[in-house]
């Protein structure tokens, strides 16, 4: 599989000098172009660098760049009473939004066929939450 981008691409974006042998940028661009690949099938067989759709360079250098500055996937920190979150999935590099564009890209799907993700808004009716302060289970109140 071919990158989808360049480290000299990852360094316009960062606004960083990295060298085309840099390793590390070496590196997250890989994985980086790996997740786009699997959400967009077969139809990136075909995709060299140059040759690739903007949405899928576009998201790849988003989640590369994302995993540059963030390599052990952190998504909270408080500094008192000290709370780290951490990605359940290290290789969890794509947003949801980012999923669905790259997606699209496959029109090799069934056509009529599709799902639906379904995703409640944060602090929805119904939802709850653990609060460390209190010692208790709290649920959202349908507002």
């Amino acid at each position: 599989m071919a990158a989808l981008a360049s480290p000299s691409d990852l360094g316009e974006l960062l606004q960083l000098s990295i060298d085309e042998d840099d390793a590390r940028a070496v590196l997250v661009i890989r994985m980086a172009s790996a997740a786009v690949c699997r959400v967009a099938g077969s139809v990136s067989d075909a995709w060299e660098i140059g040759d690739v759709p903007e949405v899928a360079w576009t998201v790849t250098l988003a989640a590369a760049a994302r995993l540059w500055v963030n390599p052990a996937g952190q998504t909270d920190r408080s500094v008192g009473p000290f709370r780290d979150s951490w990605a359940s999935d290290s290789t969890a590099i794509l947003t949801a939004d980012e999923r669905e564009q790259i997606a699209a890209l496959n029109t090799s799907s069934i056509a009529g066929l599709s799902s639906i993700r379904l995703q409640a808004p944060w602090r929805a009716a119904g939802s709850r939450w653990y609060d460390e302060e209190y010692d208790e289970l709290v649920e959202a109140d349908s507002e």
